[in-house]
């Protein structure tokens, strides 16, 4: 048997080996009659059609009727059906696979109990069940934290856990209700301003430029993330405008977040705590918890959680007969060194990328790769066969001691020629295409 992870949150669903995500898919449903879209299909037209599309149904999972029900597509559940179904048939995956499913803190067990229904029927293999933040502690040994902070469409949720021989929930606590769908509508708002104020062009305007923004959203906050500031380009008709934005610009949408958090976090403020990858690129979130006394910041990457889980596989009990899945909200610590997924050898991690001959140290900040780069950072410009090469393709970079390659390409980036599904861990040897036939590049690692 060979176990995959399936990690859900409202915000999106992914799958992951504990080395790199399989596939990401947006939790997003749009809906018209019978018939359904759903996953990065369905984001890609959720404005230009709002009112056919749903979002918070895995948050909201129930048989409630829903407020806009469609044809066949009567509740919640019914969505959740049709999302898990499209990624269990779009997963590229070994025939005897089965699913620890990862889920977070907020859920009840009736929600537990009808994901498993849906999982059921379908006849897709479940081996276990295991808290979103005891699974991404369990990532950190030795450096286990007591706390995890992760963040969801209507709220960011804080989870206290108890370190002992085992990493245990101890309590769930939403700490703002304001969560990444009211977030993102801000920072589009401040981002539509900065281009009517540089540019007189209003991407707010009409839907389909409002819609390209939110498509072309994630990849400005990471550039932004990664090096203070980024060059936004928008594609109208023959004409492209672009405007500079800062990481301060867009902190105003969070001004009356962060403080909620800062207060709700400090009373409880003790060893290591673990920000989930889904905070990652919130511009002045890393300031803000650094007031906090007593804390060391953990980041975790997005394979995280499925590490963690299946690094403790053993402890999982599905009985054969019954099917019982058991619900687990703490893992052993002890080192699992028989399991095939603990944390990656020293001697697999690359030092440099090799790109036509000339070696990038990977240790001085990320490296945008892509046609024609716009960066204020590293960027490498790639020659040669350019066919479905994009002007800003991927990014490589260093992350908690490991590297990864996040793709920003309409056509996609491959690893030892398997598409990247958002973003992927880098080994040594690893060989990145952009493009087909396109260019490659090598991690490789050099003696000091």
């Amino acid at each position: 048997m060979s176990d995959l992870v399936l990690e859900i949150n409202d915000i999106g669903l992914t799958v992951s080996d504990g080395k790199q995500t399989l596939l990401a898919s947006p939790a997003c449903a749009l809906l018209d009659g019978n018939h359904i879209v759903v996953g990065k299909e369905a984001f890609a037209s959720s404005r230009l059609r709002p009112l056919w599309t749903n979002d918070r149904f895995w948050s909201r999972l129930d048989q409630e009727p829903l407020a806009n029900p469609s044809g066949r597509f009567q509740t919640n559940a019914d969505l959740a059906h049709a999302h898990l179904e499209h990624i269990w048939h779009e997963l590229s995956r070994p025939a005897d696979s089965r699913l620890v499913i990862v889920v977070p803190g907020t859920w009840d067990p009736a929600q537990m109990g009808l994901l498993l229904g849906i999982a059921a029927d379908l006849n897709i293999p479940v081996s276990g069940m295991v808290d979103s933040a005891v699974a991404a502690g369990v990532s950190l040994e030795p450096d286990v934290p007591h706390l995890h902070l992760d963040l969801q469409q209507g709220k960011f949720v804080l989870t206290e856990l108890q370190v002992g021989p085992q990493l245990s929930r101890s309590a769930v606590f939403v700490v703002c209700e304001t969560g990444l769908s009211a977030i993102r509508d801000a920072w589009a708002d401040i981002i539509a301003d900065v281009f009517v104020r540089q540019t007189r062009f209003d991407p707010m305007h009409v839907a389909g430029t409002e819609q390209q923004l939110f498509n072309k959203l994630d990849g400005w906050l990471a550039d932004i993330e990664a090096q203070g500031s980024a060059a936004l380009e928008m594609d109208v008709g023959e004409k492209s405008y672009t405007v500079q934005l800062t990481g301060d610009q867009l902190l105003p949408a969070s001004l009356s977040v962060y403080p909620q958090i800062v207060q709700q976090i400090r009373p409880r403020a003790k060893g290591v705590l673990a920000l989930s990858h889904r905070l990652a690129d919130f511009p002045g979130l890393k300031d803000s918890l650094a007031l906090i006394a007593g804390l060391e910041l953990r980041w975790l990457d997005e394979n995280a959680a499925a590490r963690g889980a299946l690094a403790k596989t053993a402890v999982y009990a599905a009985d054969a007969d019954t099917q019982e899945v058991t619900f687990l909200t703490s893992l052993p610590l002890a080192a699992d060194s028989s399991g095939e997924n603990a944390s990656v050898a020293h001697d697999l991690l690359p030092s440099h990328l090799l790109y036509r001959a000339r070696a990038y140290p990977l240790d001085q900040g990320p490296l945008v790769l892509g046609a024609d780069p716009k960066s204020s950072g590293r960027t490498i410009t790639l020659v040669g066969t350019l066919d479905g090469v994009s002007r800003q393709h991927c990014t490589v970079k260093q992350v908690n001691g490991r590297t990864r390659v996040e793709d920003h390409s309409s056509y996609g980036t491959f690893v030892n020629d398997r598409a990247v599904e958002g973003s992927a861990e880098l080994l040594l040897g690893d060989v990145i295409r952009m493009g087909s036939p396109g260019e490659t590049a090598q991690l490789i690692g050099l003696s000091k």
